[in-house]
């Protein structure tokens, strides 16, 4: 099965959440009190910033090593990389939200 479809739509849907979802409100926030917004950035939002640059560079390098199929194996690698990302980060950081 080809991934462009797949990817494009994951890809896609998460772009635009970083960039609208999150981005315009800020945005607006700056616009209407005519100052910079302080965001304060912890050591669990630099913890999941990294997660996000390294689970992208995994799947564009499982996608690439498998000549632009999906194959189960590389679900399993994915579903793998995740569940280590959700214990590490329960284990650094425990159960909270990422602002607390």
């Amino acid at each position: 099965m080809y991934v462009g479809l797949q990817v494009s739509n994951a890809l896609g849907s998460n772009i635009f959440d970083f960039l609208w979802c999150i981005g315009f409100p800020f945005m607006v926030q700056a616009l209407m009190a005519e100052e910079p917004v302080f965001v304060p950035i912890g050591d669990s939002f630099l913890y999941l910033l990294i997660s996000c640059f390294v689970s992208a560079g995994l799947t564009i390098f499982i996608i690439s090593v498998g000549c632009m199929r999906a194959t189960p194996w590389h679900g399993v690698v994915l579903v793998v990389a995740y569940v280590a990302f959700i214990v590490v980060y329960v284990l650094m950081f425990g159960i909270k939200a990422v602002g607390d």
